[in-house]
């Protein structure tokens, strides 16, 4: 998933919209499962995003529930995301539940009552905690199944699909290449709703493990991801 999602404009800017053709590919092709889009053009959107980080989870020895969220958003569209803890249950909470999205630009893990959707395109910011406890607004959350063996396969016989098998499915339907002409092409099509959300929460903000008694941040950002999403963001 290297190119990023299809829906974000900065993503589809820093790889000359390779993002959006890979959504578009695997979506065209009519594939069943989010897995299967992975798995078929290593693209897509949150959704895809979320399942491929819900295959990984349960690969791991977790004490606590693996939830799916989607998220309707008052402006239009919708967004989901994973929980690892349940914020209904007194034992997690909103303070103990634990967003994981990699979906937006800099991923970064976060509890529940610290995650924000930012869009940088229309300058709009939601706390999702207070998404999900609004009744107007339409949410659902589900537990997300523990992937199938052959899900399970698919995730471990990847063939990378390489940017000259993506320009020739592009001239098939009439597209450009990967390259300017594609990027402004797909920022231009309206079926699809695009989003710049950059990141998930306040990177400054610390956790504390009690372990150790000491302070950190979930994730670190690595130099390559910051130096695509600059160049993303330098494209205009």
């Amino acid at each position: 998933m290297h190119a990023g999602a299809g829906n974000q404009v900065t993503d589809i800017r820093a790889s000359q919209g390779e993002s959006w053709a890979r959504d578009v590919i695997a979506r065209r092709d009519g594939a069943a499962t989010k897995l299967k889009r992975a798995q078929k053009s290593q693209g897509g959107n949150c959704a895809v995003f979320a399942s491929v980080a819900g295959a990984a989870l349960h690969n791991e020895s977790l004490s606590a529930p693996i939830m799916r969220r989607r998220q309707s958003l008052p402006d239009g569209g919708s967004h989901e995301f994973l929980l690892i803890g349940d914020p209904r249950v007194a034992r997690w909470g909103e303070s103990k539940t634990v967003v994981v999205d990699p979906w937006p630009g800099h991923p970064s893990a976060c509890t529940l009552d610290q995650a924000v959707l930012h869009d940088s395109r229309t300058g709009q910011s939601y706390p999702l905690a207070q998404l999900a406890a609004n009744s107007r607004i339409q949410g659902e959350a589900w537990a997300e199944r523990a992937p199938s063996g052959k899900d399970s396969g698919r995730m471990e016989s990847i063939s990378p699909l390489g940017q000259e098998e993506i320009n020739k499915q592009m001239r098939k339907m009439g597209l450009p290449p990967v390259g300017e002409q594609l990027t402004a092409h797909a920022l231009a099509d309206d079926s699809t709703r695009l989003f710049d959300v950059r990141v998930g929460t306040d990177p400054s903000t610390q956790y504390m493990d009690q372990s150790d008694g000491e302070t950190r941040t979930f994730d670190d950002i690595s130099a390559t991801l910051l130096n695509q999403q600059y160049a993303g963001r330098q494209r205009r």
